[in-house]
């Protein structure tokens, strides 16, 4: 965890010495910050973190393996660390937790580009994540730091974690626009699929979004001013939105245990696991200058036999620079 974090950093302050401005020259910085606690929980998919750095610089090595939206598209590559912890739905157990989530940790880098359509009004999105589940993904350790910083108890069950596998996943996602996108509200439908070692699933649903917003096609970043792609936008927004995906699911390696080692001390049998999945997300954004503030609680329905429905919230910053 600490070499990821390393390596992101580097990228980082490398990134701030370039400062070129051109209409593909698009430099951001993503934190996003996934806790139950948000939602007076403390189970299942209970902490989640994405640093992401994008930049014109990733554009030579990445721009061969993720497909382009056109010839008039905008591209935005990126870099991205990412850790995903998860608990069964109590931490005072020192016994194997049957019938309950496995303990499991997930930790990847993450390459990827979204392919923006404005005039055709679509997107690609894609994903090349290389990474670990299980112990070397450190969340026994994160989650006993945060606990000790809250002077909360310390877990109890990560020695019954799944045990460490290979990931390799390929993730893309395709979005469209649904209809006439109005001045205060559009619609955008859109579908996705993941294939690797840890998820296999593909999936679908829909985004609304409410209030005073730019048009979603034109453009990821917040609008920088001395942007050509910032041109005719607003600066400021405020809105509202809701995010609906119904998901199939072929295989779930943060219940089931990785692909390749089957020396997992509890996994979810393969019978147990739910094979159609609901997801929900109701949220607010507001963008001021360079910066994006996202917050959001998620709702997702049970993933396995006997299992709950979970919620967290969701915290998401961009800045330009």
């Amino acid at each position: 965890m600490r070499n990821a974090l390393i390596l992101f950093l580097l990228l980082t302050q490398a990134c701030f010495a370039q400062r070129k401005d051109s209409a593909s020259s698009n430099r951001y910085i993503n934190i996003h910050y996934d806790n139950d606690y948000f939602s007076a929980t403390d189970e299942y998919y209970t902490q989640g973190v994405r640093l992401e750095l994008t930049t014109p610089l990733l554009r030579k090595p990445f721009r061969c393996i993720f497909p382009s939206a056109g010839v008039k598209s905008m591209n935005y590559y990126s870099l991205a660390f990412v850790q995903d912890c998860f608990t069964p739905t109590s931490i005072r157990r020192d016994t194997v937790f049957t019938g309950n989530r496995p303990f499991g940790a997930i930790m990847y880098l993450g390459a990827s580009r979204i392919s923006n359509n404005e005039a055709e009004r679509y997107r690609l999105s894609s994903e090349l994540q290389a990474g670990a589940i299980g112990p070397c993904a450190h969340c026994k350790e994160t989650q006993e730091d945060i606990h000790a910083a809250i002077g909360d108890i310390q877990p109890l069950g990560w020695q019954f974690q799944i045990s460490q596998d290979l990931l390799l996943n390929y993730y893309v996602k395709y979005e469209y626009a649904v209809g006439v996108q109005k001045k205060h509200y559009d619609l955008t439908g859109f579908a996705d699929a993941t294939l690797g070692t840890i998820y296999d699933n593909l999936g679908g649903g829909f985004t609304a979004r409410f209030g005073w917003l730019n048009p979603y096609f034109s453009g990821i970043s917040p609008a920088r001013k001395r942007s050509v792609e910032a041109q005719d936008k607003r600066r400021y927004q405020f809105y509202l939105f809701t995010r609906t995906k119904a998901q199939g699911v072929l295989y779930n390696g943060a219940i089931q245990g990785g692909m390749f080692n089957k020396g997992s001390i509890y996994t979810i049998a393969p019978k147990d696991v739910s094979r159609l999945v609901y997801s929900g997300f109701i949220g607010a954004v507001i963008v001021l200058k360079d910066v994006r503030i996202e917050y959001a609680q998620a709702f997702l329905s049970p993933e396995f036999k006997n299992g709950i429905s979970h919620g967290w919230g969701h915290v998401n910053i961009t800045t330009c620079f």
